[in-house]
């Protein structure tokens, strides 16, 4: 049977959860629980009661798959709209064969939301994306690096290959061996960062609005929650936020990035007007390899594509992005550089770290 989430599936969500990630059973699940709970039920910026969580109840062994549901507040031009991302999707291995995770994906796409997307898929969860008739955003699906630290870098993909482990274990030590070898750019000479306000970054968007006539409608409250659970993450302890300014002081762009403490830079997301990509990318550069990043990573987008090859970055697959909505406008903006839909507002970097949640 197929409900939404209620708060006494909590420890079982917190058991599947840690089930999949392959988590010591002596370690602590209770703060799964509430990291889950605030999430998908109690933070009023974080949830929708109308486009709820669901879980696959069974009759003998209860909640044994579901699928998360994260909903966001977005704008087309003036008009508000609800965007929503799935994740994690989780089923019992027992359970896997009886399709449960396309049927609960079946769910949640066919939810009051104007357009769902996934920024996280593997092939499998993609395979049912396309069958349910989503569009797969090519370009989203590719992740672009960046090589701050040559010496640290190598270390980290052997830690990476023994281990396979995208955060392996040792990051200390990764931080000591990067400083060797560091290949870091040089300071910018052209204009200035600083920390970036919740005003600061409505008033970038608004800026931006005919850029992006589908972008998110930030509020304040909703940006403390989210920012909030982003430093309870397993991804890194620190997250930063940074809006860049011109030699005139006008703020130009925005990027938020989660240092890992292995060494890599997540970059969630980059807010910019195509001509002054090149001077937020150099700031960003320089921010994460002043943090002590080895590499820097993130999602090929349509506003820094151009360049991405000039500032020496690589570029593989990445795991896959998807858009499904009944709204073919939405689905054409969703695909072109009329949309900003970032890592920051979707399922990627919610993996949650026992040891802060």
């Amino acid at each position: 049977m197929i409900r939404p989430l209620r708060h006494e599936d909590l420890p079982a969500v917190a058991a599947l959860y840690a089930e999949i990630i392959r988590v010591d059973p002596s370690r602590p699940v209770p703060g799964y629980v509430s990291f889950f709970g605030r999430v998908f039920l109690d933070d009023p910026e974080l949830t929708d009661p109308e486009l709820p969580t669901y879980v696959y109840e069974d009759g003998e062994r209860g909640v044994v798959a579901v699928i998360g549901s994260n909903p966001r507040r977005y704008l087309f031009g003036e008009k508000r709209l609800r965007l929503a991302c799935p994740g994690p999707l989780i089923v019992h291995p027992d359970f896997r064969p009886l399709g449960i995770g396309a049927t609960l994906l079946r769910r949640f796409a066919a939810g009051v939301q104007e357009m769902s997307f996934d920024d996280r898929s593997v092939d499998r969860v993609h395979t049912m994306w396309r069958m349910l008739g989503a569009n797969t955003d090519g370009l989203a699906s590719i992740e672009w690096t960046r090589v701050l630290a040559p010496v640290g870098y190598a270390t980290l993909r052997l830690a990476r290959r023994a281990t396979s482990r995208a955060t392996p274990p040792g990051g200390a030590l990764v931080a000591r061996l990067s400083r060797a070898g560091r290949a870091a750019p040089h300071p910018p000479t052209v204009g200035s960062s600083e920390p970036l306000e919740h005003g600061t970054l409505i008033e970038l968007l608004e800026r931006l609005r005919r850029q992006y006539p589908l972008r998110p409608d930030y509020t304040p409250g909703y940006l403390d929650s989210l920012f909030e659970v982003m430093a309870k993450t397993v991804l890194g302890d620190t997250v930063v936020r940074r809006v860049v300014r011109d030699e005139r002081g006008r703020p130009v762009g925005a990027y938020v990035m989660i240092l890992a403490a292995h060494g890599t830079a997540h970059v969630l997301n980059v807010m910019v007007a195509f001509q002054d990509a090149r001077l937020v990318m150099d700031h960003l550069f320089h921010d994460a390899a002043a943090h002590g990043a080895v590499e820097v990573a993130g999602r090929c987008d349509m506003a820094i594509q151009a360049e991405l090859a000039g500032l020496g970055c690589h570029l593989r697959q990445g795991e896959w992005a998807s858009v499904h909505s009944t709204d073919s406008t939405l689905v054409g903006l969703a695909l072109t550089s009329k949309a900003l839909i970032s890592r920051m507002e979707g399922e990627w970097w919610m993996r949650p770290n026992y040891r802060k949640v």
